[in-house]
């Protein structure tokens, strides 16, 4: 009888992928990716995947032992074995209490940059695994509309992540419903703020946006403590496209339109870090 452990768990990972709404197209190239692939010497690392401290030497290997494979193939790859170690993460998530709807949108991320991808390049793909073992290993949760990042690199704080689907007037119920789980499922994770580094905290962009602007709201909560001006990091997020030429820029939002004409004459949007005391949320 075959070892189960040694094979990919087609059945496990396909009903995974129904319940994070994962394109069917993307599910069936990953399906066929995964064929005729060595499972074994992959799934090895499964576990390692899971963990914070050896979850990115992991991606490593996986990405060395896939080095011949084409980029979009080896991509879907790694996505099924991240869905099949993610069927192992919704185990750890139960066995600590954890809500099956918190694992669902934390575990939300693959669908989420399967389409991104899409948006990026015209058809469904998965370039993010570098980035992954941090769901997988419950160093990163999604609640509510916004990721918390337990490992963010500053003492004291929990980080904060944007997805790109965030509806950002809804971040206060976030910030409250993270503050609810940190003192329920990690009671010795001590932090006295929220961290963010993104290029939505940009001062550049009261120059772009109306007065309204839900992106304004957000930065209203934040005291900026650095900025980078020449950072071009928010092409990727803002174009979709971190390697266009600024002239060949999208322009199918009225941001898009704003931010390529400021650009165009010169101005510059860059990227900031800020923090929210805990005391302003919870006041």
């Amino acid at each position: 009888m075959d070892n189960p452990l040694r094979n990919w768990d087609y059945a496990g990972i396909s009903s995974l992928c129904r319940e994070l709404n994962m394109p069917a197209g993307a599910e069936g190239a990953m399906m066929d990716a995964l064929k005729g692939v060595d499972a074994a010497k992959l799934l090895k690392e499964k576990d390692a995947l899971r963990d914070y401290e050896t979850g990115e030497a992991a991606t490593r290997r996986v990405q060395d032992a896939l080095s011949a494979v084409d980029s979009l193939k080896r991509g879907y790859i790694e996505l099924g074995l991240s869905l099949q170690a993610a069927l192992d993460a919704r185990a750890g998530y139960r066995e600590a209490g954890i809500p099956d709807e918190i694992f669902l949108a934390t575990m939300g991320c693959f669908s989420r940059f399967v389409r991104e991808h899409k948006e990026s390049f015209g058809r469904y793909g998965f370039d993010r695994f570098f980035w992954t073992f941090r769901q997988l290993s419950r160093g990163i949760y999604r609640i509510g509309e916004l990721e918390f990042d337990l490992h963010c690199g500053h003492e004291n704080a929990l980080g904060i992540h944007i997805p790109s689907d965030a509806r950002l007037a809804s971040c206060r119920e976030s910030y409250r419903r993270a503050l609810d789980f940190m003192k329920r499922f990690h009671p010795d994770f001590c932090f006295d703020r929220f961290h963010c580094h993104s290029w939505l905290l940009s001062p550049e962009l009261k120059k772009l946006l109306d007065p309204t602007s839900h992106i304004l709201a957000f930065q209203s909560d934040f005291t900026l403590e650095e900025m980078d001006l020449d950072s071009e990091g928010y092409k990727l997020w803002l174009f979709k496209r971190g390697d266009l030429a600024l002239q060949d820029a999208p322009e199918n939002t009225s941001l898009q339109r704003r931010a390529k004409a400021h650009l165009l004459s010169g101005g510059k949007i860059g990227e900031a870090a800020g923090y929210i005391p805990l005391e302003r949320i919870l006041s």
